[in-house]
């Protein structure tokens, strides 16, 4: 059997597939990645052993914390801090205004011969002994960047504790060339020349560093919110009822601006903000912005809810636009499509209202109730060029130095993908295709599910064309053969796989693939040796031992099949197929109570497991039980 390939982005069933969705959806719900434990700080005691000061230090932030960058900022001998985190705040400064009267030494290195900043050189500072003793030097290594995304001051720190006369420093510059600095001083900065022999002390400019500790307040809750977007994407098919149940749906392009809003009558504020629709329709008609509310109630059953009175309601204000309720579908879709326009996973809030434009696309988000006036400007700018719509997206003036679009179509498909959607997949990786139609990848995706829909003539089409613009790809082969296969073009499959091979010759995937071809095609032999190529590359590929297991029953190796099979079992101790295909190979050895044992492994693990139990009655019928 044929793998489809293990990619994050297409096999949310494998594991690695698996494991990027949940750190996915972790992250969509607001997760903490470090689990919210406090940030550490670790005091060496000397020689191997650290005390955990995090508490007494002041550093011990419940931030996701990602990186730190060690320089001494204000210039008075000791390193301070500059934190990056994940959660707010983004950034913490860190100043060091600790007392002691510890001494200390700041080296910076210029290369001549190397590269000019000296990255990659190593320093070590000899002491000068005190009463005979002498200690071994300390020792730092100049490096571009450290830990994740930081790079630190070129100043290298020397702490010195209460010593204060240095014998010498002795730098060891990229390519290996040694030079010896002396007359170095403690207490001081220093510039280290490459090729000069001479320390050239250097004096901090005369500034003042004003730096005042702040503390940052939460905004204050707020009942609405509203999201200009700066690239727009169609809205997901969303259906619903209208007020007489016919079924409809808001699907594609419009008759001009729509303001979908979603809402309940046991909502206060919802039916405040439809009166005030009600008393304004001239005006938002006027904006060309025509309204749609759809009513939630009949959605989850809970006493409060009474379509009946939301029906009632609308009569009794006379509201002048069209109306309905809104279906599971449309809420699920709409939810998964702004988990991904906010990168953030939560339900949608009452009352929620989108505006959409004349093409179908969202052009803002108002969650909460609509500040009406806002909501007709915001209307007479719809039609505004794309280049305008960043303006709009911020609260605040000002003016853009550079803009980066982040356009999250493609990763509404993937979302809608692995939530198993695959119609609004299709629509999704459509639209990003058209968006960048030389992006190979979108094309994968979008031939995955194409394939996954019975489409497999436009999904060859596609990845024929990711041949085209990448043909040193991989997984397009892979693909290619696999959609092949399903095809019935056994001879096409073939030499994909093999293609892939010549690209990924050490990819046990790609043989397991090539095998299962082989394999049902009667190429016994052929798929014996590609299995065990499998196992070369792969020994815990239960799979691959299941498989040629059933190729040495094919080719009556009995013997070989049943050892394949129980190195498939220890491998994979919870699948089924091992056991009931050892319990095959068993039975036609004669060995039936060894089978009876096999076939009823199997059903222990499944109990509806396929052809088990006649298996079972037909080994007992020929042992006259």
């Amino acid at each position: 059997m044929s793998h489809w390939p293990q990619s994050i982005e297409t096999a949310p069933d494998s594991d690695a597939g698996a494991e990027a969705r949940l750190g996915r959806e972790l992250v969509l719900q607001g997760r903490s990645f470090s689990g919210n434990e406090a940030d550490c700080v670790f005091l060496n005691t000397r020689g191997r052993r650290f005390a955990d000061v995090s508490a007494v230090s002041g550093l011990n932030y419940l931030d996701d914390g990602r990186g730190i960058a060690v320089v001494d900022w204000d210039l008075d001998g000791d390193v301070d801090f500059w934190i990056a985190a994940r959660t707010g705040p983004q950034v913490r400064f860190a100043r060091n205004d600790i007392a002691t009267d510890n001494h200390w030494l700041q080296l910076r290195l210029e290369g001549k011969t190397c590269n000019r900043d000296a990255i990659g050189a190593r320093v070590e500072v000899h002491l000068a002994a005190a009463e005979g003793v002498k200690s071994p030097p300390l020792v730092k290594a100049l490096r571009a960047g450290e830990g994740y995304l930081s790079q630190s001051s070129k100043w290298l720190h020397f702490g010195l504790g209460p010593e204060t006369r240095i014998e010498r420093v002795v730098v060891r510059w990229p390519g290996r060339a040694e030079e010896e600095f002396r007359g170095v001083e403690a207490d001081r900065h220093w510039r280290l020349v490459q090729g000069s022999g001479k320390p050239e002390p250097w004096t901090a400019p005369a500034r003042t560093v004003e730096l005042k500790a702040s503390h940052l307040e939460d905004p204050p809750a707020s009942a609405r919110s509203r999201t200009w977007f700066t690239a727009r994407v169609p809205l997901p098919n969303v259906p619903y009822l209208k007020a007489d149940g016919t079924p409809a749906a808001l699907d594609g392009p419009g008759e001009g601006l729509l303001l979908v809003n979603l809402w309940a009558s046991w909502c206060k504020v919802c039916n405040l903000e439809l009166q005030e629709f009600t008393r304004r329709a001239d005006d938002l008609r006027s904006a060309g912005l025509n309204v749609l509310a759809l009513n939630v109630e009949s959605l989850a059953t809970d006493p409060k809810n009474d379509p009946e009175r939301a029906r009632r309601l609308l009569g009794e204000w006379g509201f002048p636009f069209a109306s309905g309720s809104a279906k599971p579908e449309m809420i699920d879709r709409l939810e998964v499509l702004t988990s991904q326009l906010y990168s953030r996973k939560r339900p949608l809030a009452l009352p929620t209202s989108l505006l959409l434009d004349a093409e179908g696309r969202i052009a803002a988000l108002y969650s909460g109730p609509v500040d009406l006036d806002v909501l007709l400007d915001d209307a007479r700018h719809v039609a505004d060029p794309p280049d305008r719509w960043a303006e709009r997206s911020l609260p605040f003036p000002g003016k853009w130095h550079s803009l980066q679009v982040r356009n999250p179509v493609k990763n509404i498909a993937d979302q809608f993908y692995w939530e198993g959607d695959l119609d609004q997949a299709l629509r999704f990786y459509s639209e990003a295709l058209a968006r960048a139609p030389n992006n190979p990848k979108i094309r994968m995706s979008l031939a995955v599910v194409l394939s996954e829909q019975g489409q497999p003539d436009a999904a060859l089409a596609h990845l024929e064309k990711c041949v085209e613009i990448d043909p040193k790809n991989p997984r397009f082969y892979e693909y290619l053969g696999l959609v092949s296969q399903l095809k019935g073009k056994a001879e096409d499959a073939e030499v994909y796989f093999r293609k892939q091979l010549e690209l990924e010759p050490n990819e046990a995937e790609a043989r397991y693939n090539l095998a299962g071809l082989m394999a049902s095609r009667g190429r016994l032999i052929g798929a014996e040796a590609e299995y065990r190529a499998v196992l070369t590359l792969k020994p815990n590929h239960a799979e691959a031992y299941n498989s040629l297991g059933m190729v040495y029953v094919g080719q009556g190796k009995l013997t070989q099949a049943v050892e394949c099979y129980r190195e498939a079992v220890k491998h994979a101790a919870k699948s089924p197929d091992p056991h009931f295909n050892m319990g095959v190979a068993l039975a036609r050895m004669g060995r039936g109570d060894d089978a009876l044992a096999e076939f009823a492994r199997s059903l222990e693990i499944d109990p509806n497991y396929p052809g088990a139990r006649e298996a079972i009655q037909r080994v007992r019928q020929r042992m006259g039980r």
